[in-house]
């Protein structure tokens, strides 16, 4: 989601395991700040890594 021109706010979910087959939703932001360069700012969870990507893909911009 563009929060502005510059700021960029990714939802990421994932889910707590809390008993056999039982887990919680939850969700966790991760920021884009675009400029010259890209700043990531909190990554989320270890899962975070593709949404990310596409999402820098669909905005127009490179991870590298």
């Amino acid at each position: 989601m563009q929060v502005s021109p510059h700021v960029h706010a990714l939802r990421i979910p994932f889910q707590i395991p809390i008993a056999p087959g039982v887990s919680l939703e939850r969700f966790v932001y991760a920021y884009l700040i675009y400029g010259k360069e890209i700043c990531l700012i909190d990554t989320g969870v270890a899962t975070a890594a593709d949404l990310i990507l596409g999402y820098l893909r669909e905005t127009g911009r490179s991870p590298e």
